[in-house]
Formats: C-alpha cells, sequence, structure tokens
C-alpha cells in the first residue's frame, strides 16, 4: 500500500523517518504476513514551533483510509 501524506502549514516538517519502503514486519523486512502486528512510528520535527505545540497526524473526511486492523494515533 501507499500513504501519501499532504502537509498544511506554513511549513513542512523535517522527516526523520527515511523515504521510501517500510521496514514494518519482522526483523525490519518490508513486509508482513495475514494477522501480523504492525508497530512502527513515523517520525518528523518542526524546529519552528512554539513552545508546547505539537504536529498532528490526521485523515480528513474523504481523504481515505488505513487498511483494516491498521490504526492512526498521534
Amino acid at each position: 500500500r501507499t500513504i501519501e501524506i499532504a502537509v498544511s502549514g506554513p511549513d513542512a516538517p523535517e522527516w526523520i523517518t527515511a523515504k521510501g519502503l517500510l521496514p514494518v514486519g519482522n526483523n525490519n523486512t518490508f513486509y508482513i504476513l495475514d494477522s501480523e502486528i504492525i508497530d512502527f512510528q513515523l517520525e518528523a520535527i518542526d524546529s519552528d514551533l512554539s513552545a508546547g505545540d505539537e504536529l498532528r497526524y490526521y485523515i480528513a473526511d474523504g481523504d481515505g483510509e488505513l487498511p483494516p486492523g491498521i490504526t492512526l494515533d498521534g
């Protein structure tokens, strides 16, 4: 699956997570088998956020959905 992340705001954050395929499987493989648990965190920073502010991630209405069993926390 491909996940496209659109950024809104005055500037884009700096991604810490490497671009490309994500090593979400066991032993950092690029695949999972049926019913495997995915525990992976995408990381980004925005050096000009005001103190105490945070980056927020969400899927807006009408922008699609994650595959069954996968959740987005942020």
